[in-house]
């Protein structure tokens, strides 16, 4: 088992940077993989929005106010 998973990083082991990488990609995997719904229900709401108003500068400063301050 420590041949797979050491507890010590040797002198001659790659860097840290190095190492962390792949954690880093799943790390951001993951991150987009919650992000995304939330995102896309935001696109939803705004569109219905828009369709309900019509688009103009007050509309979309509402829109800005409304919807993107949540972000």
């Amino acid at each position: 088992m420590a041949n797979y998973f050491p507890l010590f990083v040797a002198r001659d082991a790659p860097s840290a940077a190095m190492s962390s990488e792949p954690v880093r990609r799943l790390v951001r995997r993951v991150f987009d993989a919650l992000a995304q719904p939330r995102a896309q229900r935001l696109d939803r709401e705004v569109a219905q929005y828009i369709e309900g108003w019509g688009l103009t500068d007050s509309v979309e400063r509402d829109i800005e106010w409304r919807f993107l301050s949540r972000l």
